[in-house]
């Protein structure tokens, strides 16, 4: 990690984040991965897969980036659509270190999957290069984040999305 990724997540950012109740974002890029098939080693694909990589910005005092990830498996508590978390990108050999919000989708039947795809494309289709969503989460503590914690790039605490609008 870069050493100057705690300047990055300024006050206000933090703040912003972390007290709101709905973050707006524009989602900028999808990329749906298929992958089927049987290898000698199951482990390497374990039967098919259908995930999803999508980048976007949280718009504010600062652009921050927003990462979403959809997992078919529940780890966090039963029912929970997902959670955020707040992290720092900072590319390999890179010399700077930005924003970013990891998002997580708690998504077993791959519905949230499809949606963002079919948003996406719908986009596309209608001469737009992005779409918008906006996340209900719950309002964190002001603590959730400190200068400590961002001098290791991430929080361990998250924040429960509690829905979501397309």
């Amino acid at each position: 990690m870069a050493k100057n990724a705690i300047k990055h997540w300024d006050a206000k950012s933090i703040q912003r984040a972390a007290e709101a109740t709905t973050l707006d974002v524009t989602v900028t890029s999808i990329n749906r991965i298929f992958s089927d098939g049987r290898p000698d080693d199951d482990r390497l694909l374990g039967g098919w897969r259908d995930q999803f990589e999508a980048h976007g910005i949280l718009h504010g005092p600062r652009l921050i980036v927003v990462e979403l990830h959809c997992s078919g498996e529940s780890r966090d508590s039963v029912g929970q659509i997902g959670f955020v978390r707040f992290n720092t990108l900072s590319p390999v050999g890179g010399s700077i270190a930005l924003p970013q919000l990891d998002v997580h989708f708690n998504d077993a039947d791959g519905r949230i999957l499809r949606v963002m795809c079919e948003a996406h494309r719908d986009a596309l289709a209608s001469g737009q290069t992005s779409f918008g969503v906006r996340f209900f989460k719950r309002r964190d503590a002001a603590g959730v984040i400190t200068n400590e914690v961002l001098a290791d790039g991430y929080s361990s605490k998250s924040a429960e999305i509690l829905g979501f609008v397309i």
